[in-house]
């Protein structure tokens, strides 16, 4: 019998069984370790937030046109107006005329008088009927010189003549010695002198002519400028009866019967009521987008009014330019100096997407809306446009025919989806 060890050899493990034990270690560790990490988490983490809305207000994208405005504030006018003066001074002697009262052309509104006109009208007269008797006295005159001046040029040429004939004679008896050589200078002197007195008085008559001419024409310049005085004179006269110049309403009177006015004075102011106009001033930081025929609506704070530009002024006041506006229909009973704010139209967007305004809008910060999918509603950015009346502009965000929530966003917009009771939505009115 063999002597056999107490205690035996233990046979020799393998690699690989305690490499798989190590990894089996390994597994345990790391799932015990999530299980450490997961389990309170599972329990002490927040859960998801929920939300369901029960009743809301709905609506649908429709396409409508949207309209660009440039908005302005704007006065009613009259574009057609008469502010009456006189052109002389005078004393209010007719006033026919109350403020209110409707006029047509033509019409006697006040009378004035002015006895200083009256009299140097008078003074004028007689002066103008002096110049012409001076006219026809110098006429007379002249003519009676002149057939002076002919007749006595007649008579010298008609001296000179026998003198002359005469001449050859005295020469003939100097030749003769008959007559001193003195004598015959003397006779030859006398034809000289026949001859230039001749001469003399054709210059004189010349002078004469001429001397006439200067005062013919002075009096007739006279007679010319006593004419327009006189002239003058009665049409200020005739000014002093003042008629309406245009139809229209009397919407001042400066004057008093019995009252002395100055001249050019302004006496009554005449308006064209069927002639109103809208003068409107645009900001000149939006004046580009505002044309000639552009389409306007007038509000004057209890009506609306179509209208149109008609005018755009060049220079800007204080960063205002003034813009015309006419009614296409003249409003009865409007009055001059009402104020009127303009919507201009500078722009047409049709077919755009809409939607109703509601208080989505504030609520969604006017950037979300809370788009409806069945039985949940998801949050959805979007982009608005332009506000027309009840509506405001889709650019971007949603298509036709999607429906929304347009009741309040507040108790959920922090969240990116909510339940809905599909049956809970109505369409506001």
């Amino acid at each position: 019998m063999k002597n056999e060890p107490i205690i035996q050899n233990r046979p020799k493990r393998s690699r690989k069984s305690s490499r798989n034990r190590n990894v089996n270690l390994i597994i345990f560790i790391l799932v015990f370790l999530v299980l450490i990490i997961a389990v309170p988490y599972y329990f002490l983490a927040p859960k998801k937030e929920t939300f369901k809305l029960q009743k809301y207000e709905q609506a649908q994208v429709i396409t409508r046109d949207f309209v660009k405005n440039v908005s302005a504030s704007g006065t009613v006018v009259a574009d057609e107006k008469a502010v009456i003066k006189n052109r002389i001074a005078g004393t209010v002697v007719g006033l026919f005329l109350e403020v209110g009262d409707l006029v047509k052309k033509g019409d006697l509104l006040v009378e004035l008088a002015s006895d200083d006109v009256v009299a140097a009208l008078r003074k004028a007269k007689i002066d103008y009927q002096k110049k012409i008797q001076d006219e026809k006295r110098l006429a007379m005159e002249h003519q009676r010189n002149i057939d002076q001046y002919e007749q006595d040029i007649n008579q010298a040429e008609i001296d000179y003549q026998k003198l002359k004939a005469k001449l050859p004679t005295w020469e003939k008896l100097f030749e003769l010695g008959e007559i001193s050589k003195l004598a015959l200078a003397e006779e030859k002197s006398k034809v000289e002198m026949a001859e230039k007195k001749i001469e003399q008085l054709i210059v004189t008559k010349k002078y004469a002519i001429a001397k006439n001419q200067l005062e013919k024409e002075g009096l007739a310049e006279s007679i010319i400028n006593f004419k327009k005085e006189i002239e003058k004179l009665e049409a200020d006269l005739e000014s002093c009866k003042i008629a309406a110049p245009i139809d229209g309403k009397v919407v001042n009177l400066s004057v008093r019967l019995g009252e002395t006015v100055q001249a050019v004075t302004p006496l009554v102011e005449l308006i064209d009521d069927q002639s109103l106009i809208v003068i409107g001033q645009v900001s000149q930081r939006v004046i580009d987008a505002v044309k000639v025929e552009q389409k306007v609506q007038i509000n004057t704070g209890t009506n609306i009014f179509p209208g149109r530009v008609t005018r755009i002024a060049e220079i800007a006041e204080e960063g205002k330019i003034d813009v015309e506006v006419e009614f296409e229909e003249v409003p009865i009973g409007l009055r001059p100096q009402t104020t009127a704010n303009l919507d201009i139209q500078v722009g047409l967007f049709k077919d755009s997407l809409a939607l109703p305004r509601g208080r989505y809008l504030s609520s969604g910060m006017e950037r979300f809306v809370y788009q409806i999918e069945g039985d949940q509603a998801n949050k959805v950015e979007v982009t608005f446009g332009l506000i027309n009346e009840n509506y405001v502009q889709v650019k971007s965000g949603l298509k036709e025919a999607a429906w929304i929530i347009t009741s309040s966003y507040d108790n959920f917009i922090h969240l990116e989806e909510i339940d809905i009771n599909p049956e809970g939505g109505f369409e506001s009115d």
